[in-house]
């Protein structure tokens, strides 16, 4: 649980109001499954020779709202597949992107064009 302080919509007024990790939840719960519901069509369409490693390996959460805490265990347990947070989740993204800049040429031969 955790006060927090916002303003009554009614009075206009300061007004504290206490939440607990249920409102959080319930509050995410539709962004929660779309996630779900979008990694799951991700991985109807990935190569068989890539799921098993996925399956093996895990999915790896990376971003600001991977540290939404129990997001693993919750997609975990939703995808059937072990999920878990990667080192530094804020900035690996940034990291990898700086990464794949440098290495371009190499990345083009990849790149599906139009």
């Amino acid at each position: 649980m955790m006060e927090v302080q916002g303003q009554d919509q009614v009075a206009g007024l300061p007004k504290p109001v206490t939440l607990t990790t249920d409102d959080i939840v319930e509050a995410l719960q539709d962004s929660l499954n779309e996630i779900v519901n979008t990694a799951r069509r991700v991985l109807e369409k990935t190569p068989p020779e890539l799921i098993s490693d996925i399956i093996d390996r895990g999915v790896a959460l990376c971003g600001g709202g991977a540290l939404l805490r129990g997001l693993e265990k919750y997609l975990t347990k939703s995808l059937g597949i072990p999920a878990y947070l990667v080192d530094n989740p804020t900035t690996c993204t940034a990291i990898g992107a700086s990464k794949c800049i440098n290495m371009r040429e190499i990345f083009r031969r990849s790149l599906i064009t139009p």
